[in-house]
């Protein structure tokens, strides 16, 4: 005969299960599906980098090292109930070569910035 009715780890996971069910959130991780390429010419040196959800994006560049900074935004409704997140990425990059940080050419669509950087000759 048990003095306990029930085992208090199974109550502690059944607790964890419900309260997981309650507060489960299915926020993106935007690092994950972050990703940089680069091509190179003559004269300068583009960066692909896709960045989905990304919004306010600062480009800073520094002789051999890109860091791009943004805000990613995410809501997510479950009823009557909306879930606002909103958090801070940066990531810094270091180019193969020097480039001229006075000189940066940006555009962004569906997603992808293209930063266009002059090379140092």
């Amino acid at each position: 005969m048990k003095l306990i009715p029930f085992e208090p780890g199974e109550f502690f996971d059944r607790l964890k299960k419900q309260l997981e069910g309650i507060f489960r959130l299915n926020i993106p991780d935007p690092m994950a599906r972050s990703s940089a390429s680069m091509t190179e010419t003559e004269r300068e040196l583009i960066v692909r980098w896709n960045l989905p959800g990304c919004q306010d994006i600062q480009v800073y560049v520094d002789k051999q090292t890109l860091t791009l900074a943004c805000t990613v935004k995410y809501e997510e409704s479950h009823g009557d109930t909306r879930i606002s997140y909103s958090s801070q990425m940066r990531q810094k990059l270091v180019l193969p070569l020097r480039v001229k940080g006075e000189l940066v050419r940006t555009s962004y669509e569906g997603g992808i910035i293209e930063i266009r950087l002059d090379k140092e000759l």
